[in-house]
């Protein structure tokens, strides 16, 4: 992984200012590999201070069209509109179902999970 950027702390961008003031860059030895790379490097990804469009790519790496590989330059072009351009709520919304599934793993460990016909009660 590799972020290719100029910002600094404190950085003040002006008003006339390049779009692209980071670029990503992730290598791995197959597509899977990268596009595993690619979505922790962005999960793990912290930028204060302006948006970005972290959340969008985030939904791209997690996209099946994407992960198969088998898109073209119209990829964006066609699928665009079921992407939430503000995903930050489909983002939190698989960080808190891992979190709860972490718990379940946890209770499972030490033995306090009890399951009634596949419904699961967490002690």
């Amino acid at each position: 992984m590799r972020l290719d950027t100029s910002l600094y702390s404190g950085y003040e961008t002006p008003t006339c200012y390049d779009s692209m003031l980071g670029k990503l860059i992730v290598w791995a030895l197959d597509w899977d590999g990268a596009v595993a790379k690619a979505r922790r490097a962005l999960d793990e990804f912290y930028i204060e201070g302006f948006k970005t469009n972290i959340s969008l790519h985030k939904e791209i790496v997690r996209d099946n069209i994407f992960k198969s590989g088998k898109f073209d330059t119209g990829y964006l072009d066609v699928n665009m509109d079921k992407f939430n351009l503000d995903a930050e709520s489909s983002i939190a919304n698989e960080e808190e179902r891992t979190l709860k599934l972490a718990e379940m793993i946890k209770k499972i460990k030490e033995n306090k999970l009890v399951s009634f016909q596949n419904n699961f009660t967490l002690y």
